[in-house]
């Protein structure tokens, strides 16, 4: 069975500039890691940087989370297995190490965070690319 290929890219952290960079540090500094997940959404940066914090507040205990830590990491394992018995690939150990060591939310990173987020957040957003061709139809 061939490897699967991810339909978006992710991008390498070490090879990230400008926006991208700056959403990395500013992950990094909050979770203690970058996730598979925000390196698929640094492809659109201005998103990621929304999504971070309230997908850290589901994932965390804190910030209102109803469910506790564990519960969400059985879940978290639940889904490697299964992913893992596609051939799918998931976090390596060393990231899984990371998880576990974050997985209460801290205030001050938060806030931090979110500062960053303003602090970078763009005047103008960007004019969407060229519209692609449209398919005549004919071959």
């Amino acid at each position: 069975m061939a490897e699967a290929r991810p339909r978006i890219p992710m991008i390498d952290p070490a090879a990230a500039e400008g926006d991208v960079a700056t959403l990395f540090d500013a992950v990094q500094a909050m979770l203690g890691r970058i996730p598979h997940s925000y390196r698929i959404l640094a492809q659109s940066p201005l998103v990621a940087k929304m999504l971070v914090p309230f997908n850290a507040v589901l994932q965390r205990q804190g910030a209102g989370s109803v469910l506790t830590t564990h519960i969400k990491e059985m879940v978290v394992i639940k889904t490697s297995r299964f992913m893992d018995s596609l051939r799918i690939p998931v976090e390596v150990q060393g990231e899984v190490d990371k998880i576990k060591r974050s997985l209460v939310l801290d205030p001050a990173k938060v806030k931090t965070y979110l500062e960053t987020v303003v602090a970078t957040w763009p005047a103008r957003f960007p004019r969407p690319g060229p519209e692609p061709p449209a398919d005549s139809g004919s071959t």
